[in-house]
C-alpha cells in the first residue's frame, strides 16, 4: 500500500473532523472520565484507520478497520448515554451519533470493497 495514501480517504478525512468537534466541543461536560472515553474513541477511529493502511497487506488493514468500527460503536454507545445525562446541546450530540453512524456504514463499505478486489 502507498505511504500516507489514508490522508485521501473520506473515512479517514470525515472521522477526524468528528473527532476534532469532539474534542473542542465535549469539554463543559461535567461526567469527566466519560468525557475522556469520548475522545479517546472519537481519536481512535481516524488512528486506527491511518495506522492499518500502513500495512504491509490487505488483511491487516482489515483489521484496523474493524478495529475503527468498533471504536465508532463504542463512540456511539458513549455519545448516547453522555446525551441521556446531558442539560444542554442535544443537538450536537445528535449530529455527532449521526456522523458516526455515517463512517461506520463508510468503513463496512471499504471493508467490502476490499474483499470484492483482493480475491
Amino acid at each position: 500500500m502507498k505511504r500516507n495514501y489514508y490522508k485521501k480517504l473520506t473515512i479517514y478525512l470525515e472521522s477526524l473532523e468528528l473527532a476534532k468537534d469532539i474534542t473542542s466541543g465535549i469539554y463543559n461536560r461535567r461526567s469527566f472520565r466519560l468525557v475522556e472515553q469520548i475522545i479517546s474513541s472519537a481519536v481512535s477511529i481516524p488512528s486506527n484507520i491511518a495506522e492499518g493502511s500502513q500495512m504491509n497487506t490487505v488483511s491487516h488493514f482489515k483489521k484496523y478497520l474493524f478495529i475503527a468500527s468498533s471504536s465508532a460503536a463504542e463512540l456511539e454507545t458513549q455519545l448516547t448515554i453522555i446525551q441521556t445525562i446531558s442539560e444542554t446541546n442535544n443537538t450536537a450530540i445528535n449530529t455527532w451519533i449521526y456522523r458516526t453512524n455515517k463512517i461506520q456504514s463508510m468503513i463496512r463499505g471499504l471493508i467490502k470493497y476490499l474483499d470484492d478486489n483482493n480475491k
